[in-house]
């Protein structure tokens, strides 16, 4: 019994040899040939790969074209405070008394009492070069009476009307 045992368990081990030679044939190699699957399980991945770039892209458009948005908006702002200071620069100029002064001397020809105001007119300069509105040839040959009391008795075409 012990023998049939061992004969058994070096039977159920080894392979017999018409098998083993069996084994080693060789089939002629087939040439390799893309199934069904393979294409199908291509579609998939590249399928899944655009879901993701397209799931991806959005978001990321959408981050980018915020952080366009937020630096336009920074730089509008601080052109804004530039403009402001400016502007608070102008306002204290303008309540400065000595500016108000300098300004009435400058645009409105007012001088203080005791000074006598001067108007240099420059020689070179002549009539026809310096007026910008057309120039009326007619004359008034009234008395200055007369257009002084015309002005005042006729009333203004606007006031009839």
């Amino acid at each position: 019994m012990a023998q049939e045992r061992k004969a058994r368990k070096f039977h159920r081990n080894t392979v017999p040899v018409a098998s083993r030679a069996a084994d080693r044939v060789v089939e002629p190699a087939r040439p390799a040939q893309r199934s069904r699957l393979d294409m199908a399980g291509v579609a998939v991945i590249v399928a899944s790969i655009v879901m993701v770039m397209v799931t991806i892209a959005v978001p990321l458009n959408n981050f980018y074209s915020g952080n366009a948005e937020l630096a336009r908006l920074e730089e509008s702002i601080s052109a804004k405070a530039a403009e402001k200071e400016r502007l608070l620069e102008e306002i204290d100029k303008y309540e400065s008394s000595s500016y108000i002064e300098q300004e009435a001397r400058r645009r409105l020809g007012v001088v203080k009492p005791g000074e006598t105001a001067y108007r240099i007119l420059d020689p070179q300069m002549t009539q026809g070069d310096t007026l910008t509105t057309e120039k009326r040839e007619e004359q008034d040959t009234r008395v200055w009476y007369e257009v002084l009391w015309d002005s005042v008795a006729t009333a203004p075409e606007s006031m009839t009307q």
